[in-house]
């Protein structure tokens, strides 16, 4: 009504950001999503709200896929009321209000904060938009940015550009405006994964992998060293470990003290080293056969 066509694309993108938050995908989203294609216009001046809305549909989109994959027997009565109408936003956005918010945030790339690159990322890897010019405005930046980035930030740009499974001549094309994927997984390399979640190392591995970038050997054995040295095993849950193994799988790495790691995370140290015990006592060449590298499988 009268009160939404007063508002500001900045007021709208707040408020779109917020009921994101809420899970709230009713009719009054439709409307905010309505009023904000009419009113984003190119004299726009930037703020941080452009790349808030388009976290806003990529969180509209992840709600939508829980609630397409839901049972309707689940237990506890099936998805929650609150995402069913996600997809409906995601639909409305897609014809007009989506490119025109992508437009508008490539035009001002430059402006664009470290954490409004992360989130820029992440949105697009859940949107499915593959458009190399997006990714190389917005991602160029990053080269020069490096030693500020928090691991965050590495990972949801690498994570959301693994999502949507360019094939490698569409990587190369990224890659050839600024080697922002590789600038990247070169400086997690280096930091030797300091300070970086187990969520953030699995979804580097994974999307280091999934990417097929140059610098997945030297990445890897920075994250091998890492676990080997570490509490990893201790702080991470089952999904990290599945992502980190098939994502080292499909480059062929291997490194037994992964799997020692793993063994201890499964069994529990002292079970883990009880068993490591006994083994050797019984047979010297028990745990060199344990540790065999692993057939290739395809999914």
């Amino acid at each position: 009504g009268p009160y939404g066509a007063s508002l500001t694309p900045e007021d709208l993108g707040r408020l779109l950001w917020s009921f994101a938050k809420l899970n709230l995908w009713g009719p009054t989203t439709l409307a905010i999503i309505d009023q904000f294609s009419k009113s984003l216009r190119i004299d726009v001046p930037y703020g941080p709200w452009g790349t808030l809305s388009l976290w806003s549909l990529g969180r509209a989109q992840q709600a939508a896929r829980v609630a397409g994959n839901a049972h309707p027997m689940a237990s506890g009565g099936g998805v929650d009321r609150r995402l069913t109408g996600a997809a409906a936003v995601v639909a409305a956005a897609r014809p007009k209000f989506l490119p025109s918010l992508l437009d508008f945030v490539c035009r001002n790339a430059g402006e664009l904060n470290d954490q409004g690159r992360s989130n820029f990322f992440w949105a697009v890897g859940q949107l499915g938009v593959r458009e190399p010019r997006y990714l190389a405005a917005v991602g160029a930046p990053l080269c020069s940015r490096l030693p500020d980035l928090v691991s965050q930030n590495i990972s949801n740009v690498l994570y959301g550009c693994a999502l949507l499974d360019l094939d490698r001549r569409a990587v190369a094309a990224v890659q050839t405006h600024a080697p922002f994927l590789s600038a990247l997984a070169t400086e997690a390399a280096r930091r030797k994964l300091s300070g970086f979640q187990s969520q953030e190392v699995s979804n580097l591995v994974w999307a280091a992998a999934k990417l097929d970038l140059p610098e997945c050997g030297a990445l890897f054995q920075a994250v091998c060293d890492m676990i080997a040295t570490s509490d990893y095993h201790r702080r991470s849950v089952a999904q990290e470990w599945a992502n980190t193994l098939y994502g080292m799988s499909l480059k062929d790495h291997y490194d037994p003290r992964i799997f020692e790691k793993l063994r201890q995370a499964v069994l529990g140290e002292k079970e883990a080293e009880s068993s490591s015990s006994s083994s050797s006592s019984s047979s010297s060449s028990l745990s060199a056969s344990r540790l065999q590298h692993p057939q290739q499988q395809l999914p």
